[in-house]
């Protein structure tokens, strides 16, 4: 069939989806393809938002965007790839503007654990709100700040891969590899990295 691209602009809102009761997990936001501009908003479920492949399959990309808005994940991470059919895998773009903030319940700021996923995370001119770690276990993750800083920890499992490019910017956490996972951390103009790789 023909391939439908929505773009949602949520402004000054409060979404928040509960659980069905039917034996489906609907606690969540789902961002399925399209793009997605989220301003002034809180976004809370059982994971804040969960990135999500179509569901026919396609490999149509995702785009969203938060700018000063609180993604809350009040049973996970605040933001969560989740595969739901078989065939392309989740592939999307994450831009965290000036304002916003990133709370899992669990520490987890991004959850990526889907092969195949290829996740784009963009923080631009965030100070001091960010806090919670990165983890990929399985899938590729390409981490841009510019002007920011997060605190928390880089992790990625067997297989998976996490590069990291910062700009004027902090991370204060470890980065944790297995011997197999790729990994890179680029520091550019005044950036700083203060923490332990294992």
């Amino acid at each position: 069939g023909e391939e439908i691209i929505v773009a949602i602009f949520v402004a000054e809102s409060r979404v928040h989806r509960e659980p069905s009761g039917h034996g489906f997990d609907h606690d969540r936001v789902h961002a399925r393809g399209g793009d997605a501009l989220v301003v002034d908003s809180t976004l809370r479920g059982g994971v804040g938002v969960a990135l999500q492949n179509d569901l026919s399959g396609s490999a149509v990309p995702g785009r969203l965007t938060l700018n000063n808005s609180r993604g809350e994940g009040t049973n996970g991470a605040a933001i969560q790839v989740e595969q739901l059919t078989a065939g392309a895998p989740v592939t999307a773009e994450v831009t965290v503007g000036a304002g916003t903030e990133l709370i899992g319940s669990n520490g987890v700021m991004l959850n990526v654990h889907k092969a195949g996923a290829n996740i784009t995370l963009n923080v631009l001119g965030n100070r001091d709100l960010l806090s919670g770690s990165i983890v990929v276990s399985e899938g590729k993750v390409g981490l841009n700040m510019l002007d920011s800083s997060i605190t928390g920890d880089l992790q990625a499992s067997a297989g998976a891969t996490l590069d990291t490019v910062m700009q004027n910017s902090t991370l204060s956490g470890d980065v944790l590899l297995d011997t197999t996972s790729q990994a890179s951390l680029t520091l550019v103009q005044n950036s700083q990295w203060v923490g332990n790789a294992s």
